[in-house]
C-alpha cells in the first residue's frame, strides 16, 4: 500500500468503482461546527481534497440541497445530557446520504457500544458484541441502534465504514468524559478503577483520512484506538485531579436530579467507570498500516492543553500492577505467608522464568487467598506473574473487583485465555470452575470433573501443563453447607451461597508445583481437535494431582501445624 497522501484519486475511484475528477469533495458533518471545522482543516489537502464543515442545526437541509459530496464523514452527535447518539438527526442525515450516494460513507461511533460489564473481556475485536439479553445499558444499546441505521438508510454507498473511537478529550468538551476530567470535584465509583482508552483527535484524523484515500468497499467496521491504557484514577491524577470515590446509590438520584438543569450527565455513564470496555484495534493495522501515534496518557494530556513530558509508565492492558504486587509482598502478603498460613511449597522450580505456560490447581474457599499466595511465591522466587482466569461475578463487588484486577485476574473466557498465552504470559486455570470453590468441607479434597479447555489451549499454543495442589485452603474457609436462594444466584451469578465460618482460620498451607507436562512436545497443534487426545491429557493431570494430594493428607498430622512436603519426594508424583 502506498504511504498516506500518495494516493491518487483515480486509485480511489478505481477501487470503489466510481468516476470523479481530481478533487475529492469530502463533507464534514457533525453537532458541533467546532469539532466538523477542526477535522475539516486536518482533513483538507488542496489540490487533492476539498472539505467542507456542515454542522447539523435547525435548517441543515437547505444548505446540502443539490450538493453530491464524493466523501461524507459523519460525526455522530451525542446528547450531552444523556450521553445517547442522537437517533433522529442520525437517522434524517444518513437518509440523506442514501440519496446523495457518495462513493465513500466514514460514520464515526463509539466503542461504548461494547457494553460495560462484569461479562466485559477487555480489548475485545470488532465483532465482540454482548448478547442483547447482557444489553442493560441504554447508551450500549443506543449505539448498537445506531450502527444497525447506519448499514440499512446508508446502505447503497459503495462503501460505508464504522469507525469506533474511544473518548476524545477535549478541554472545552461537553461530553461526559471531557467534563469528567475537567471537574475540579470529579466523582469516581469507590472500589473500581478501570483501565481506559482515550484517543487523540490527530489520530482520529489520521484514520479517517486514511479510509477516505483507501476506501475499502462493502460494510466494514473498525475499531481506532491507542495500543496502551491507563486507569480511570491515574489518569485523573495524570489530568491534575484529585478523584471522589462516591457511592453508585448515591451518584445515580443525585445525577438523575441535576441532568435536567444541565449540570451533570445522566446516570448512564456510571457503568463506564465501573467496568472496562477496552478494545484493541489489530484490524485496522493489520489491514491499513494504522496505528495510533499517541497513548491514552498522550492524548489525555494534549486534548486538556497540558503542557510538558508525558509520564512513560506503562500500564497492563487489564490493570495488573506489578509495583502494587510487590507492595504487598513486603506488608499482606509476608503476614499470610509467614505467620498466618505459614506456608511450605516445593517444586516452584517447575515453573519457567520466561515463556508461556498453563498452571493448573485445584482451589477451595470462596475467597482466592489460595492463588494470592501462589502468586506472591511467583512473584517473589521466580519473578513471574501468573493471570489467573476468575469468575465474572466476582467483577461485581467493589474493592475486590479492584483487588483482584490488580493482582492480575482476568475475566474467564478463551479470548483472554489466548491473548495472555500468545504474549508469553503465565495462564492460572482452575480447572473445576466455581463449583469446585464452593464444595463442602466434607469432600474437600476430592476433585470435581475438570473442563478440558485449559489442555485445548497448551496444544494450540504449545505451551507446557504445570499442575499445582493446594493444601489447607479448604480448612481456613471451611464451607459447611451451600444455600440456593434464586436472588443470591441472580445478583452474583454463582451457582449456590456457601455457607463458612466467618473468619478465615490459621491453618498451615502446602503448595505443590508438580513436573510440568510438555504436551507441546508430545503432540501437534491439531490435537486440540482430538477429543481421545484432550480427555487423557486431562484425565492423566486430573490423576497426578489426586495421586500428590493424597499423599500430602496421608503426611499430615495435625491441619495448623507440621510438614508435609520437607524431605518428600523432590518434586515428583508420589507413587
Amino acid at each position: 500500500m502506498p504511504p498516506i497522501g500518495s494516493c491518487s484519486r483515480a486509485v480511489i475511484s478505481a477501487r470503489i468503482g466510481g468516476v470523479t475528477d481530481s478533487q475529492q469533495h469530502v463533507l464534514i458533518a457533525g453537532s458541533s461546527g467546532n469539532s466538523t471545522a477542526c477535522l475539516a482543516r486536518r482533513l483538507g489537502r488542496p489540490p487533492m481534497r476539498r472539505c467542507r464543515s456542515l454542522p447539523l442545526e435547525p435548517g441543515w437541509p437547505g444548505r446540502v440541497r443539490g450538493e453530491f459530496p464524493d466523501a461524507v464523514v459523519f460525526l455522530t452527535p451525542v446528547s450531552e445530557r444523556t450521553g445517547e447518539p442522537c437517533l433522529d438527526l442520525a437517522g434524517q442525515f444518513l437518509e440523506w446520504c442514501g440519496r446523495a450516494r457518495p462513493e465513500c460513507l466514514v460514520v464515526v461511533c463509539s466503542t461504548a457500544v461494547h457494553a460495560p460489564s462484569n461479562h466485559h473481556p477487555g480489548m475485545v475485536s470488532e465483532s465482540f458484541l454482548l448478547p442483547r439479553r447482557r444489553l442493560a445499558n441504554p447508551i450500549a444499546r443506543a449505539w448498537r441502534e445506531l450502527e444497525g441505521m447506519s448499514r440499512r438508510l446508508a446502505g447503497s454507498a459503495p462503501s460505508v465504514t464504522l469507525l469506533r473511537s474511544p473518548p476524545v478529550i477535549t478541554a472545552a468538551g461537553e461530553d461526559f468524559f471531557s467534563r469528567l476530567f475537567a471537574a475540579r470535584l470529579p466523582l469516581v465509583l469507590p472500589g473500581h478503577d478501570p483501565v481506559m482508552q482515550f484517543l487523540s483527535g490527530e489520530d482520529l484524523a489520521g484514520a479517517i483520512d486514511l479510509l477516505l484515500q483507501w476506501p475499502p468497499p462493502g460494510r466494514h467496521v473498525f475499531h481506532v484506538a491507542p495500543d496502551g491504557v491507563i486507569p480511570l484514577k491515574a489518569g485523573l491524577r495524570l489530568a491534575g485531579r484529585r478523584p471522589w470515590p462516591l457511592p453508585r446509590t448515591l451518584q445515580r438520584p443525585l445525577r438523575r436530579f441535576l441532568s435536567p438543569l444541565g449540570w451533570t450527565n445522566s446516570g448512564s455513564h456510571l457503568d463506564y467507570l465501573r467496568y472496562g470496555w477496552t478494545v484493541n484495534a489489530e484490524r485496522i493495522h493489520r489491514e491499513f498500516g494504522f496505528r495510533a501515534r499517541h497513548s491514552s496518557a498522550a492524548a489525555l494530556r494534549s486534548g486538556l492543553g497540558i503542557e510538558g513530558p508525558v509520564p512513560e509508565q506503562q500500564f497492563d492492558e487489564y490493570g495488573l500492577s506489578p509495583p502494587w504486587i510487590r507492595r504487598l509482598g513486603r506488608t499482606l502478603f509476608r503476614f499470610l505467608g509467614r505467620l498466618y498460613f505459614r506456608v511450605e511449597c516445593q517444586g516452584l522450580d517447575e515453573v519457567p522464568r520466561e515463556g508461556r505456560a498453563v498452571l493448573v490447581g485445584n482451589h477451595r474457599g470462596f475467597f482466592p487467598f489460595d492463588a494470592m499466595i501462589m502468586l506472591h511465591l511467583l512473584a517473589e522466587r521466580r519473578d513471574r506473574y501468573p493471570r489467573f482466569l476468575i469468575h465474572p461475578g466476582l467483577h461485581k463487588f467493589p474493592f475486590l473487583h479492584d483487588l483482584f484486577v490488580r493482582l492480575g485476574g482476568v475475566l474467564a473466557c478463551r479470548q483472554n485465555a489466548e491473548r495472555i498465552l500468545l504474549q508469553e504470559g503465565l495462564l492460572g486455570v482452575l480447572p473445576e470452575g466455581v463449583k469446585g470453590a464452593f464444595t463442602p468441607y466434607r469432600s474437600g479434597y476430592r476433585l470435581r470433573r475438570f473442563s478440558d479447555d485449559f489442555v485445548k489451549l497448551a496444544l494450540r499454543h504449545r505451551a507446557p501443563i504445570i499442575p499445582f495442589v493446594t493444601l489447607g485452603a479448604a480448612e481456613t474457609f471451611p464451607i459447611l453447607a451451600n444455600a440456593h436462594p434464586r436472588w443470591w444466584r441472580n445478583w452474583t451469578e454463582w451457582p449456590c451461597l456457601p455457607l463458612v465460618f466467618p473468619l478465615p482460620l490459621p491453618a498451615k498451607w502446602h503448595f505443590w508445583c508438580l513436573p510440568a507436562l510438555a504436551v507441546h512436545e508430545q503432540y501437534p497443534p491439531a490435537a486440540a481437535l482430538d477429543p481421545e487426545v484432550v480427555r487423557s491429557i486431562s484425565a492423566e493431570v486430573r490423576g497426578r494431582m489426586e495421586q500428590a494430594l493424597s499423599s500430602m493428607i496421608r503426611r499430615r498430622r495435625s491441619i495448623f501445624c507440621g510438614s508435609v512436603l520437607d524431605g518428600g519426594y523432590g518434586g515428583k508424583p508420589p507413587e
